[in-house]
């Protein structure tokens, strides 16, 4: 059982809000996390699996199953199958706002699921659920290098090597073959297969519509469109470019990474650390990894870019606070970094004094009078009063 790091924050807002989201990829945990939590609330629950055959047809009436159970509370699991759901219970919650009287869980964003942002306006909070992050397994045996290949969805993680390898074999299948078609994606199978191999071999690069649409022989607004679906289902995440106040000309294209390293290491067929290292996305690899990492763990009311001039200087994850950058961050896959004149550059560009390197599993130590290097793990221990 790994303790995960939103549990606070999730249990206060189920103390909060009459109505609380869990949303986060399919099988990241967050049916478990929240049988944890019902220890900790009081009131009686009942659990209804909306793709189970037997609960959607406690569902047939909804209204009357709900009201007939007035003084319970209800958890939803994979509420993005039915969200013709919402406008029910936005009704049902204004008649009683009591806290946590629904529990939502879904692998969707509510972007996707459309009716509940319009519906649940004011009455939901959401907390999205990211992949294992690293240090909750700090009391686990799993060392980085192994998080980092197999990833951090839970029964990828948990498991053996070879036993993880196949589970998300399975898991990228079902995903592809079942759950995008079911919420709507509208590329075949096989197209998606494609398109999901060509972003995890363009890992951390720049977006570029054109050479992609051209392989794939997509138009620059479905594949748009297609990029849009994949990141509200949580398999990519796109990072935005920073360029406001810039003194340089600068990319205003996204970067995009597979979210999770271990999906990305399946698409690939990289197996082991000997396939990863001696694949030319290693670098990517790493930097997915870590970006993915600082992102997860920055407190609340910071913000992640990076900074990309035309001239190739670059920032790799730029961390903002009220529209001001306040720290910069390099990814090496190497514990003897150099600092890259580029990097230097833009951050006097921004006025940025924080400037990290961020290792594998260097010592801390002063490169420079402006520059401090450190292993990932401690960077990610010391975050917090890093920001301050």
């Amino acid at each position: 059982m790994v303790k995960r790091n939103c549990f606070s924050e999730l249990l206060t807002a189920c103390q909060e809000m009459p109505a609380v989201g869990v949303i986060g990829l399919r099988q990241v945990g967050k049916t478990t996390l929240v049988k944890q939590l019902l220890t900790h609330l009081s009131g009686d629950y009942i659990y209804l699996d909306l793709e189970r055959p037997s609960d959607q047809n406690k569902l047939q009436d909804a209204e009357l199953f709900f009201t007939s159970q007035k003084e319970k509370s209800f958890i939803l699991d994979e509420i993005q199958t039915k969200p013709d759901l919402f406008p029910l219970l936005r009704s049902l919650i204004d008649d009683d706002r009591r806290a946590g009287k629904f529990i939502i869980l879904g692998s969707a964003s509510p972007s996707l699921l459309r009716q509940s942002s319009e519906s649940l306006a004011g009455r939901i909070r959401y907390i999205e659920l990211p992949p294992i992050q690293l240090m909750e397994l700090e009391k686990s045996n799993l060392s980085q290098e192994e998080h980092w290949l197999k990833g951090g969805l839970p029964d990828a993680v948990l498991k053996t090597l070879a036993q993880s390898v196949k589970w998300r074999q399975d898991y990228l299948k079902a995903i592809i073959e079942r759950d995008l078609p079911q919420l709507g994606f509208p590329a075949n199978p096989q197209l998606t297969y494609r398109l999901l191999s060509m972003l995890a071999q363009n890992q951390g690069q720049l977006w570029n519509a054109n050479q992609l649409g051209k392989s794939l022989e997509l138009s620059h607004t479905t594949l748009i469109s297609y990029r849009d679906f994949l990141e509200r289902t949580f398999l990519i995440r796109t990072l935005q470019p920073w360029w406001q106040n810039a003194k340089k000309r600068m990319v205003k294209s996204p970067k995009v990474y597979v979210s999770d390293s271990g999906l990305l290491h399946s698409i690939l067929q990289l197996h082991s650390l000997e396939n990863l290292f001696a694949h030319p996305v290693v670098g990517f690899s790493w930097e997915g990894y870590v970006v993915n990492q600082i992102i997860n763990a920055l407190p609340e009311g910071y913000q992640a870019y990076f900074a990309n001039s035309s001239n190739q200087a670059e920032i790799d994850l730029l961390i903002v606070k009220a529209n001001n950058p306040i720290a910069s961050v390099e990814v090496k896959l190497t514990d003897s970094p150099k600092v890259p004149k580029g990097f230097i550059n833009l951050s006097n560009d921004f006025n940025i004094n924080q400037r990290y390197i961020v290792t594998p599993n260097s010592d801390m130590y002063q490169l420079n009078p402006t520059v401090l290097v450190l292993g990932l793990k401690a960077f990610l221990k010391q975050i917090n009063s890093f920001l301050k």
